[in-house]
């Protein structure tokens, strides 16, 4: 996505590197960007910012990608110039927003991630299931605030919208289903048979 905007538009690219070694995947995207901020945050400041969350009553995923760097990068990028459009991808990025900012925010949900800590819940034993419905719950309401702030929303399928009482289609919230580009992806009249059946996410 990011090479294929980068072709006709001017992009700068936000984002949080967890592994030191992660740092160099960084790099090749400045090919096709203006811009590129990812400052590292370590997996343990993290998780340690979720446990938290459990008392100040943030969202526990959208306080593990709490990044006061990172928020400093994104408005120093709004400051030097409003850009036509905000593109999040994933709702604990939606924090890096600001509110009534005046710029058209689509936001990538991709799935409803609260719905993923419900169904955690419902999995787990005792230890941890209070943890995911109270998750669940918060990142619910994130997410729901975060598409009526949105001027566009985006999900993989029809379920995933709904789970966020959105209505595919209603001119606001998009389905864009996974697909493959198999015209990459076949394999050329002399590919040696595979030993085993593989897939490509």
């Amino acid at each position: 996505q990011i090479s294929h905007l980068g072709r006709s538009h001017e992009v700068h690219v936000a984002c949080l590197v967890d592994d030191p070694a992660d740092r160099i995947q960084a790099e090749p995207l400045r090919r096709f960007c203006a811009g590129v901020d990812a400052p590292y945050q370590s997996r343990a400041i993290g998780k340690a910012k979720a446990l938290l969350a459990l008392v100040s009553g943030r969202p526990l995923s959208v306080a593990a990608f709490d990044s006061p760097e990172l928020a400093r990068a994104v408005s120093e990028r709004l400051r030097a110039g409003w850009p036509d459009v905000i593109v999040v991808f994933s709702s604990a990025m939606g924090q890096y927003v600001p509110r009534g900012c005046g710029v058209p925010l689509l936001v990538d949900f991709v799935d409803a991630d609260s719905d993923k800590w419900r169904l955690y819940a419902e999995r787990s034993g005792p230890a941890t299931r209070w943890i995911y419905r109270i998750e669940a719950a918060r990142l619910g309401r994130f997410e729901r605030e975060l598409a009526a702030r949105a001027d566009a929303s985006l999900f993989v399928s029809d379920l995933e919208a709904r789970l966020l009482d959105l209505a595919p289609g209603d001119g606001r919230t998009w389905v864009v289903t996974n697909g493959v580009d198999l015209d990459y992806f076949r394999p050329g009249p002399v590919a040696p048979p595979l030993p085993a059946p593989r897939a490509v996410f």
